[in-house]
């Protein structure tokens, strides 16, 4: 016996001591008390603690970190009157600030787009500006009587009662199909200084222009337009007999030569303009500046620069919206009252 226990020493101290390591485990786990562990969650992340062992942290990766939050998010939402938008709880029936509805019509979750009467104009805006969201009719009058529709005030961004606040004259101007005259005026050409034989571009070409406003001196280049007359210096140069001449031309009509020291009277087409606001006839020339009234006499400055003769339009430049429009048999925009859609062709318009 005494030899086998000899021979496996090493199995038997491994046994002895897996036993003394099972009893002092038993032992441990019996007379443990269960408050003497705690689990607690801080900043840092969870913490264990045992009595008599030191406090051993645990990050918790996998748990979700709790924010401070100065309100529930998803209780609050923002008042859906434009000029408040203020932060309102979703459970109050109305905004405390301005007294709009909290919740919205069903079909419409932010309550902007919706146009209950059809005529053009949002809800929303029709409550900003004072309209009636049930009535289509107030979209066509003209509130500050200033000549325009009101929902043509509000896409333009104007007040609506304000009548010296409102879109350019032009708009409610059009161009009168039936009255069109011509004046006439001579142009004397002088000479011109040759810079570079080769280049007419280079040439310098001196004359003398008689308008409605007196005779003035020009210096131009070929290729340059003469503004007070509306016509383009295409060409330079000297006849067989050693005379010199300039060739002038406007867009849409042919050449006209004019040999140095003689005068040649041009013609020049002026054009017959309605104002709507006053009905009211203002006669302009291409390339000239011209002014147009509203209602209470404030005045706006505009230049035509083109006559299309296919669609019957004028380019016209609205110093006050710094762009340009074209202005037809049509006013761009209709009379208060008038629908926009109107189903006259222009051909009817023109025979009533």
């Amino acid at each position: 016996m005494k030899d086998i226990i000899l021979k496996n020493i090493e199995k038997v101290l491994l046994t002895l001591l897996l036993i003394v390591l099972a009893v002092c485990s038993v032992y441990m786990i019996s007379t443990m008390d269960k408050e003497q562990l705690t689990i607690v969650k801080n900043d840092a992340g969870v913490s264990v603690k045992v009595s008599s062992v030191p406090e051993i942290q645990v990050k918790a990766s996998s748990l979700e970190e709790e924010k401070p939050q100065p309100y529930d998010s998803k209780g609050y939402i923002y008042c859906r009157s434009i000029d408040c938008n203020y932060l309102i709880h979703r459970s109050l029936p109305k905004c405390p600030w301005c007294n709009t509805d909290t919740k919205p019509p069903p079909d419409d979750p932010r309550g902007n787009s919706k146009d209950a009467d059809g005529d053009g104009i949002k809800d929303a805006d029709e409550i900003k500006f004072g309209l009636n969201p049930e009535d289509a009719s107030d979209a066509f009058a003209d509130f500050d009587a200033a000549g325009y529709a009101n929902i043509d005030e509000i896409e333009a961004q104007t007040d609506i009662k304000d009548a010296d606040d409102h879109p350019s004259i032009i708009t409610r101007t059009n161009l009168h199909y039936k009255i069109r005259k011509q004046n006439y005026y001579p142009i004397t050409f002088a000479n011109f200084g040759i810079n570079n034989e080769a280049d007419k571009k280079t040439w310098d070409i001196y004359a003398d222009i008689f308008t409605k406003r007196g005779k003035r001196s020009i210096f131009k280049r070929v290729n340059d337009k003469i503004d007070e007359i509306g016509y383009t210096i295409i060409d330079v140069d000297k006849d067989d007999d050693g005379r010199e001449y300039i060739m002038i031309q406007k867009e849409g009509e042919g050449p006209v030569k004019i040999p140095s020291g003689k005068n040649k009277t041009v013609k020049n087409v002026v054009y017959a303009l309605v104002n709507g606001l006053t009905g009211k006839l203002v006669f302009i020339e291409l390339n000239e500046s011209f002014e147009l009234v509203d209602k209470n006499g404030n005045k706006e400055k505009y230049k035509a620069t083109k006559f299309d003769r296919e669609s019957r339009t004028i380019t016209i430049i609205d110093y006050k919206m710094k762009d340009s429009v074209k202005v037809g048999l049509e006013s761009l925009l209709k009379e208060p009252g008038e629908r926009k859609d109107s189903s006259l062709s222009l051909e009817d318009e023109l025979l009533r």
